[in-house]
């Protein structure tokens, strides 16, 4: 099927003419930085969690359109 997800190993590279590509995870650091526009986010969270105990605070995004 045509629209079917497919998953490569991570590290896997493959040309594509001149462009080279490399399957990596990527990680939260990656995608949001913590000195970003989200930084008051996790300041709230940090303070939450040690109030709280990590296992006790949860973050939930909703992305709508």
């Amino acid at each position: 099927m045509p629209d079917e997800a497919q998953e490569w190993p991570e590290g896997s590279e493959w040309l594509i003419g001149d462009t080279l590509y490399r399957s990596e995870k990527l990680r939260r650091r990656d995608a949001v930085l913590e000195t970003g526009e989200w930084k008051p986010v996790w300041t709230v969270m940090e303070a939450l969690a040690s109030q709280h105990g990590d296992d006790n605070v949860r973050l939930v995004v909703w992305f709508g359109n």
